[in-house]
């Protein structure tokens, strides 16, 4: 039996799902193929999505040739179990965001696995796999093996991270890490200069900020920045630095002292391509019926015609998320910067169609804000549809909040129809 194996990354792996099923109408033999999200029909081979990992772990002990992506964990597990092994790397940016190649030409060099380096070889690289003489993989303790990946592959560690901070004052609260970089929303029609940071430098939508928000300074930073990971942040409000409530009551005295800084956002980076704020519980509400009582609904039935004319696969995570009673809110990540070019190509080209859509003549200042609102919630219809794991971590609001008022305005808007007229 042949089992061919492509994890549960996000971005499909079509590629191999394809070149496997072909294979499978050329043999005799069982082709079962785990495929992940990919939308691959299997004419020939045995598939399925995912399964329990017990189930797993029988099909790769009673198989006689294993296909797999090129991820180092996956490899190295099935080297252990001293399976025969063709490796077929990703290619990055389109089937994954890590360089693949690397790894699986080192351990085909080894002789722990047979390469594919072109999709047309799979058939000639099974072949082989089952007459090769596989070499093994010294292996110790995880500190011995990740000893061995610096070895092969000697990075420089520090990560270039950039947390925008979306404000429209100069505010002596925003930290002075380097991380952080103030840039100011609206600049286009801004008159005076105090230092920061525009949001109208290169390609830039500034002119929209009255409807678009903080999403000036995403843009913004999606089209004229280069670096590892990106994030938004706003001039009162940032992500924290994870430490515990115990931690934080016996050693911070002040908010600021708990902003997430460079070192806390390194390690996180280290970790996940993508953290998030702790999600907002609305207990009571629906996300849609939450903002049918506080905004304007049209909005956000506007909003599921446009994805289900430009991207129709969107539509049922759309409809999920409407359904949850809590959300990712403020518009506020941290994300590689490949994962955040590929969301801003997603949620731009939504907004700008919406425009046509949405008359805005006759709104309020507050109620024309609608696109950076409805963003909010588009955010976790992305992470949804394209499985994209997160990490959560709090966040700290500078300056004092008005819970009481916040909390009547809920129930107001609640109960008794009345729609908000400011910021909460």
């Amino acid at each position: 039996m042949i089992l061919v194996t492509c994890g549960m990354h996000f971005q499909p792996f079509d590629r191999l799902v394809q070149a496997a099923d072909e294979y499978a109408s050329t043999t005799n033999e069982k082709v079962v193929i785990q495929k992940g999200p990919s939308k691959y029909n299997c004419r020939y081979a045995e598939s399925f999505e995912c399964i329990a990992k017990e189930k797993m772990s029988e099909l790769m002990a009673s198989a006689d040739v294993v296909v797999m992506q090129g991820g180092w964990g996956a490899l190295c597990e099935a080297i252990d179990k001293k399976k025969r092994i063709v490796a077929v790397p990703r290619i990055e940016g389109v089937e994954h965001i890590h360089d693949q190649e690397q790894i699986v030409r080192k351990l085909d060099n080894l002789g722990c696995v047979v390469g594919v380096y072109d999709i047309k070889d799979l058939p000639a690289a099974i072949k082989l796999a089952k007459i090769k003489n596989f070499a093994g993989l010294e292996r110790g303790s995880n500190q011995i093996i990740a000893d061995q990946i610096k070895k092969w592959f000697p990075v420089h560690k520090r990560k270039n991270i950039k947390m925008l901070v979306a404000t429209h004052i100069k505010y002596d609260g925003i930290p002075k890490d380097a991380m952080y970089l103030p840039v100011r929303v609206n600049n286009a029609a801004s008159e005076d200069d105090f230092g920061y940071q525009g949001d109208d430098d290169g390609e830039n939508i500034s002119q929209k900020n009255p409807n678009y928000c903080e999403l000036t300074v995403v843009y913004w930073g999606w089209k004229n920045l280069q670096c590892d990971y990106i994030g938004l942040s706003h001039y009162r409000r940032y992500f924290s630095d994870n430490k515990s409530i115990f931690n934080r009551l016996l050693f911070r005295k002040k908010k600021n002292d708990e902003i997430l800084d460079y070192e806390t956002a390194d390690e996180l980076c280290s970790q996940y391509d993508l953290i998030l704020p702790k999600r907002r519980i609305y207990f009571i509400e629906s996300l849609f019926s939450h903002y049918a009582h506080t905004h304007d609904v049209a909005h956000l039935i506007r909003t599921r015609e446009v994805i289900n004319e430009i991207c129709p696969s969107y539509l049922s995570s759309f409809d999920k998320v409407m359904k949850r009673t809590w959300s990712h809110m403020f518009n506020m990540f941290l994300m590689r910067k490949s994962l955040a070019d590929s969301y801003c190509d997603w949620l731009f080209p939504i907004l700008f169609k919406l425009e046509g859509k949405i008359d805005l003549r006759g709104l309020s200042p507050f109620d024309a804000r609608l696109y950076g609102r409805i963003s909010e919630l588009l955010l976790d219809v992305w992470i949804d549809a394209n499985h994209i794991p997160y990490k959560e971590i709090g966040f700290v609001q500078l300056g004092k909040e008005n819970w009481p008022k916040k909390i009547y305005s809920f129930v107001m808007a609640k109960f008794f129809g009345k729609h908000y007229t400011r910021s909460r």
